[in-house]
């Protein structure tokens, strides 16, 4: 956001990149600075990995720097304050829009990030406390469930496993439905998402898929 130093905030494209302050919900604040040196250099970590731009970032940048200026990083960045801005403007999702929503992800999602949303660590995301599904704005989200993304490959890392998209299989209901969920299941907390949010994302990705 402006003005507030590494919080968060949208990029072009469509994308939402999540705070690095040092919020245990939507930031680093659960990340060790080991974590932070292993994602920077290899691609991922045992939960998490990267989506979008900061995949090119890593695979064009930081996989390069030298393990000192990585360290100097992690260092930095765990120094950085908690967001006290964190705390998302929530209200309680219906227990009916709960289940349809945890409905979806067991038919399409449970298979890879597993039932409790944590994952197989070193070859699925964990969503469960992730900061990339609790950030600020569900952008992020919406775009690789409905378009799909690979890990970055990477020396260290050269597998780049990839999620499939989903736009062909799940309506702007469903797709509304199962991004709520998992932002707000597993103890998560974040914001709600609208059927209109889902379509606008949709769009906009059919006019950039139409242009190139």
């Amino acid at each position: 956001r402006t003005g507030e130093v590494l919080e968060g905030g949208s990029l072009p494209e469509g994308w939402y990149a999540p705070s690095l302050a040092s919020d245990l919900r939507a930031g680093l604040g659960g990340w060790t600075a080991a974590e932070i040196v292993e994602y920077l250099k290899t691609g991922s970590t045992a939960s998490a990995a990267p989506a979008g731009p900061m995949s090119e970032v890593i695979a064009n940048s930081t996989r390069y720097f030298s393990d000192a200026d990585l360290n100097a990083v992690a260092t930095y960045l765990k120094d950085m304050p908690a967001d006290t801005h964190d705390e998302p403007k929530t209200r309680q999702l219906a227990n009916q829009a709960l289940a349809r929503g945890q409905a979806v992800f067991t038919d399409n999602c449970a298979g890879c990030h597993m039932p409790d949303g944590r994952g197989i660590p070193g070859v699925f995301p964990a969503l469960a406390g992730s900061s990339a599904i609790q950030a600020g704005q569900a952008a992020t989200v919406l775009r690789v469930v409905l378009q799909g993304d690979r890990i970055v490959r990477t020396p260290a890392k050269p597998t780049g496993i990839a999620m499939p998209a989903f736009d062909w299989k799940l309506n702007d209901d469903q797709v509304a439905d199962v991004v709520n969920y998992i932002r707000n299941a597993w103890g998560n907390r974040a914001s709600s998402v609208s059927t209109r949010a889902v379509a606008k994302v949709r769009k906009s990705l059919d006019v950039s898929n139409t242009a190139r």
